[in-house]
């Protein structure tokens, strides 16, 4: 019965032009069919590539790393890094957290100076 749910997902899915089911995907990347999952990444590091949007960037890095998607570490770091002044009022503070909880055991010295620098700006 479930595998019925599952493949009539996924027919829909497929149906779907390549712009839509990139907004699917970054919705809902962890109920993506298993057969769709590969597509699913690739859309996913795609709009990474695509975008200079670091907070866009940081999310999606964020839900591939939670897929257990490796190599996204660095993607993560950089819209970190990147992100202007002013953008934690703008971001949702829980992917914030979890890319600085990932980040301070890769690069504890940029994590530091970043939530220094936003503290001292008002931002946390």
């Amino acid at each position: 019965m479930w595998t019925r749910c599952a493949d009539a997902l996924t027919n829909v899915l497929e149906s779907m032009d390549a712009k839509t089911f990139e907004e699917v995907v970054v919705k809902n990347p962890d109920r993506m069919p298993q057969a769709l999952r590969l597509g699913a990444v690739a859309a996913m590091r795609k709009i990474i590539e695509g975008t200079l949007d670091h907070p866009s960037r940081l999310q999606i890095a964020l839900k591939l790393i939670k897929l257990g998607e490796t190599g996204q570490e660095d993607v993560a770091k950089n819209a970190v890094a990147e992100l202007p002044s002013g953008d934690g009022h703008r971001l949702d503070l829980h992917f914030i957290r979890l890319a600085l909880e990932m980040l301070h055991d890769l690069d504890p010295a940029l994590t530091g100076r970043w939530v220094a620098a936003r503290t001292a700006e008002g931002i946390l």
